[in-house]
C-alpha cells in the first residue's frame, strides 16, 4: 500500500545550512533517554544496600522507568507533531534534566522510584521527537548518513548503559548515574535553542483522540508491566494472565477505535504501508535479540567466568564502539544502495554472533570471546541506521513524531519482551541442570573425608542457596564462589574449619566448577534462542526497502 501524499510541514527557517548542528543538538537528548533505560541494571544491588531494602523493590528503579517509557513514545510524538517539535524537545529536555537531578537527591527509595517514573517521562518526550527532528531536516540524499548517526548512537548508548553505570557506581557512587545527566541536559537545552528550528504538522487535528490515548496506554502499560512481573510472578499466575487479557482487550479495543475517529491519535494506515510495517516488525525482534542477549552475556561474565560486575560491564565495551563505527558508514551506504542488503545482513549477522555466544563452554580467554562481540556490535550497527531511515522515510509529509513514536514503541516492547523471553528460557534451562549438578555435588561431599554433621551441613546449604538463585531468576557471581571453610566455620566452629581447610578449599574449587558448568549451558541454551529469534527477524527485514521518492521527497515548508 502507497503512504498518502507528503502532508505539509511548517518550519520557521531553512535548514538545510545547519542540518549537521541540528543533528549534534538532538542527539544530545537521546543519548540521555536511552542509556538512563539501561544504565541503573548495572547499579541496583548499590542502590538496595544504600536504602537498606529488598531486591524486588529496588529493581522498581529499573521497571517504573521502563513502564513509563514504553506507555508515552506514541503519545509524544503526536503531540509534538501537533504543538511543535522543537519546543515539546525542550519539555522533555528539562523533566528529564530535572528529575534527574531529584533521582540522584532522593532520600527514600519510594522517592526515587517515583522519580524516575517522572525523569522517563521527559525520556518518552525525547526519543521518538528527536528522530523526527532529524528526519525534517535532512533531505532524501542524506537521511540514511543522518539516521545512521542517529541509530548508531541509539544503539551504542543502549549498549554502554552498563558500562558507564560500573563506572559511575564503582568510584563516585549510584547516585551519579544520575547527576551526570545535569550538565548534559543544561547543554542539550542550550544547543537545542541556538540550532533546532520549529516544525509541526500543518494538517494535525486540534482534537486529542482521547479515547486512543486511554486504550493505547492501556494495551502498553499492562502488555510491559505483564512481561517485566511474569517471571518473579509466575507466567501461568492469574495476575499475569490477567495482565495479558487485559493488554488483548485494550488493543483491540484501540483498533476500533482509532478506525471510527476522524482524528487519530495513530493513523493505521502507516503499519499497512509495507517498509513501515516490516521495519517495526523487524525492530521489534532485533530489539527482542540485543538487549536481553546483552544482559545475559554480562550475567555470563560474572557467573562462569568469573569476572568483577566492573569489569564485566568494560568487557563488553566493544560492541558499542563497534556500532558506533559501522552505524554512520551502513547510513550513508543505505543513501546509496538502499537499505534493503545492510537491514538483512546485519540481522542476519547479529543472530550468528548470538551463535557463537551459545557455543561458549565456560573457562573461554577475553579474546576468545572479543571477536564474537564485534561481529555483533557489526551486525547492530548494520542493521539498526538503516531500519531506521527506510521506517521513516517511508510515511513521509509531517507525521514523523508520531511516526517515530510508533518505531520506537517497537523497540522498546523488544527490549522488554527480549529480557523476559530470555532470561525465563535461561531460568528454565538451569532448574533441570542444577538438579543435575546438586546430585553431583552431593556425591563429591559424601565421598569426602568430612565429619557427617558438616557433609550434612553443606549439603543443607547448597540446597537453600540453589532454591535462592532459581528464585532470583541467576546464580549471582557473589554466590558463585563457594567459600565452604567461612561456611563451616560459622556452622561448626574455626577449630572443626581449619582441621578440614584442605579438603574443604578443594571442594569448593569442585562446586564452584560444577555450578559454573550448568549455569554455562543454560546461558548458552539462551543465547541460541536469542540466534533463532533473531534469524526469524530475516523475514521481515527482507521487505523493508527504499521508500518511493515522493515519500522521501523534503515535505513543503513555509517561512
Amino acid at each position: 500500500m502507497q503512504d498518502a501524499e507528503p502532508r505539509p510541514v511548517s518550519v520557521t527557517w531553512d535548514a538545510s545550512s545547519r542540518r549537521w548542528l541540528i543533528l549534534a543538538a538532538s542527539v544530545f537528548g537521546l543519548f540521555m533517554a536511552i542509556l538512563d533505560a539501561s544504565i541503573v541494571a548495572i547499579a541496583t544491588p548499590s542502590i538496595e544496600q544504600g536504602f537498606k531494602t529488598d531486591i524486588e523493590t529496588a529493581t522498581w528503579v529499573l521497571n517504573a522507568y521502563n513502564l513509563v517509557f514504553a506507555v508515552l513514545l506514541i503519545p509524544a510524538g503526536r503531540v509534538a507533531d501537533r504543538f511543535g517539535r522543537k519546543k515539546l524537545f525542550l519539555v522533555g529536555i528539562g523533566v528529564f534534566t530535572v528529575f534527574s537531578l531529584a533521582c540522584g537527591l532522593a532520600g527514600s527509595i519510594e522517592l526515587l522510584i517515583a522519580c524516575r517514573a517522572l525523569q522517563a517521562v521527559g525520556a518518552a518526550i525525547m526519543v521518538p521527537v528527536s528522530l523526527a527532528i532529524v528526519t525534517v531536516a535532512f533531505p532524501p540524499q542524506q537521511r540514511g548518513l543522518a539516521v545512521g548517526v542517529w541509530g548508531a548512537i541509539s544503539g551504542a548508548a543502549g549498549a554502554i548503559g552498563p558500562t558507564m553505570g560500573g563506572l559511575l557506581t564503582e568510584y563516585a557512587g549510584w547516585e551519579w548515574i544520575f547527576f551526570v545527566n545535569v550538565p548534559v541536559g543544561v547543554l542539550a537545552v542550550a544547543a537545542c535553542l541556538m540550532f533546532i528550528p520549529e516544525s509541526r504538522d500543518l494538517k494535525a487535528s486540534h482534537r486529542v483522540d482521547l479515547p486512543g490515548l486511554v486504550t493505547l496506554s492501556g494495551a502498553l502499560f499492562t502488555l510491559t508491566l505483564a512481561l517485566i512481573r511474569g517471571e518473579a510472578v509466575g507466567w501461568s499466575s492469574p495476575f499475569i494472565v490477567g495482565l495479558f487479557a487485559a493488554f488483548a482487550v485494550f488493543t483491540l479495543l484501540f483498533v476500533v477505535v482509532e478506525h471510527l475517529t476522524k482524528a487519530p491519535l495513530v493513523d493505521l494506515r502507516m503499519l499497512r504501508q509495507r517498509t513501515f510495517g516490516a521495519a517495526s516488525v523487524a525492530v521489534l525482534l532485533f530489539g527482542l535479540g540485543f538487549f536481553g542477549a546483552l544482559f545475559l552475556f554480562i550475567q555470563y561474565l560474572v557467573v562462569v567466568e568469573g569476572y568483577s560486575i566492573l569489569r564485566a560491564a568494560l568487557s563488553v565495551t566493544p560492541l558499542p564502539a563497534a556500532i558506533i563505527v559501522v552505524g554512520p558508514i551502513a547510513g550513508r551506504l543505505s543513501d546509496r544502495y538502499g537499505p534493503h542488503t545492510l537491514v538483512v545482513t546485519g540481522v542476519a549477522t547479529f543472530g550468528l554472533a548470538m551463535f557463537f555466544f551459545s557455543r561458549f563452554a565456560g573457562g573461554e580467554s577475553y579474546w576468545d570471546m572479543l571477536w564474537p562481540l564485534i561481529v555483533a556490535g557489526i551486525g547492530a550497527g548494520l542493521a539498526f541506521p538503516p531500519l531506521t531511515s527506510a521506517a521513516m522515510g517511508s510515511i513521509g509529509g509531517g507525521r514523523q513524531g508520531v511516526g517515530a513514536g510508533v518505531f520506537n514503541t517497537a523497540r522498546q516492547v523488544g527490549f522488554t519482551l527480549g529480557l523476559a523471553v530470555l532470561v525465563a528460557v535461561f531460568v528454565g534451562a538451569l532448574r533441570p541442570r542444577l538438579a543435575d549438578a546438586s546430585i553431583e555435588v552431593n556425591t563429591l561431599v559424601q565421598q569426602s573425608d568430612l565429619p557427617a554433621p558438616v557433609q550434612q551441613g553443606i549439603i543443607q546449604g547448597i540446597a537453600s542457596a540453589i532454591s535462592s538463585n532459581v528464585n532470583q531468576g541467576a546464580i549471582s557471581g557473589e554466590q558463585q564462589k563457594f567459600d565452604l571453610y567461612d561456611s563451616v566455620e560459622q556452622a561448626a566452629g574455626p577449630a572443626v574449619a581449619d582441621a578440614n581447610r584442605a579438603t574443604l578449599d578443594r571442594l569448593s574449587g569442585e562446586l564452584k566448577t560444577v555450578f559454573a558448568q550448568a549455569a554455562a549451558d543454560a546461558f548458552d541454551r539462551a543465547f541460541l534462542v536469542a540466534a533463532i529469534i533473531l534469524w526469524f527477524g530475516v523475514i521481515p527485514a527482507y521487505f523493508v526497502k527504499r521508500a518511493p521518492d515522493t515519500l522521501l521527497g523534503p515535505p513543503s515548508t513555509s517561512t
